[in-house]
């Protein structure tokens, strides 16, 4: 029994790529040698693989994590096998995929199809992965899909944050609802408000309900971490707080038990180094001590 796969890169102008494949094993990766090449860095050479089996098709994920692909909304655990059913769907990363098993025999896909359709889809994903354009966006900078680049384009009254495939901005970690949070305008700023997730919402380390926000807000949903930008540039750099190391120091009194915890000097440790003025005032104080010293001698033995 042949096997159909559609494939949808998740971008603002989605287009869908049919395969066709009348064998027992299909692979799914990066690779050229892949049945489906797929575009996209975070992508392994074989990731997935469907094997048919006595007309029962099943599928698995090779390599990744749990979260990185997902059956019909629920994780693909690491190089274990699930059955398949005619109108399944899976994501892998940003990518949406829908199985059947059509009836009758179809052209069958060749390498030079795959590869030709890899290199239109690439044409697609780039705009999540390329350069920022003038629009407010939201960059992936933590979690499965570190990367990607969700753009709100003026034509949007808002954006869905979820698992769903169906959301706008479509985040494939498991640790987030299917409709996490809700982008939406609120006069000429963006609105950000949760939609009673698991995991809730955060803003800049502080769970919220909802926030106004502003650019360079770092926003945590779930183990993923987006970064805002209003305009356009790089992400900003992590506050890098440097606090002096604590000392154990001895108590300066019998009557203390414990030790006391003194911040360290941030000054560097190393040899004293003599200043003019030093040395003159040990001079001076040699010349004192000498002149006492004679005076004392005198006085004692006349």
């Amino acid at each position: 029994m042949g096997i159909e796969i559609t494939v949808t890169a998740h971008s603002q102008s989605p287009t869908d790529y049919q395969y066709y494949f009348n064998k027992t094993v299909v692979t799914i990766g990066a690779a050229e040698r892949a049945d489906i090449q797929l575009p996209g860095k975070m992508l392994a050479p074989r990731q997935l693989e469907f094997v048919d089996r006595n007309d029962s098709w099943s599928v698995a994920l090779l390599s990744g994590t749990i979260g990185d692909a997902m059956l019909n909304g629920e994780p693909l655990p690491l190089n274990a096998t699930r059955l398949l059913k005619d109108g399944d769907q899976l994501t892998l990363y940003h990518y949406r995929m829908q199985v059947r098993f059509p009836e009758e025999t179809r052209l069958e896909t060749t390498p030079q199809n795959t590869s030709e359709m890899a290199r239109l889809m690439a044409s697609e994903v780039v705009e999540i992965f390329g350069a920022l354009k003038e629009h407010p966006s939201f960059i992936v900078s933590k979690g499965p899909q570190k990367g990607l680049r969700y753009q709100f384009l003026p034509s949007m009254a808002r954006a869905f944050i979820g698992r769903s495939p169906s959301c706008e901005f479509f985040i494939n970690d498991a640790n987030i609802s299917r409709e996490h949070a809700v982008v939406r305008r609120d006069g000429d700023r963006l609105l950000i408000e949760d939609l009673d997730s698991r995991n809730g919402l955060k803003i800049n380390g502080q769970k919220t309900r909802q926030h106004l926000l502003e650019h360079s807000d770092v926003i945590g949903l779930g183990t993923t971490v987006l970064v805002f930008q209003q305009r356009p540039g790089p992400l900003p750099e992590p506050v890098v707080r440097r606090t002096a190391q604590p000392t154990l120091v001895p108590a300066t009194t019998s009557d203390d038990a414990h030790q006391l915890l003194v911040p360290s000097s941030t000054e560097p440790v190393g040899p004293r180094t003599w200043r003019r003025s030093d040395i003159a005032l040990l001079a001076v104080a040699a010349a004192f001590l000498l002149g006492a010293l004679s005076v004392a001698l005198y006085l004692a033995f006349g």
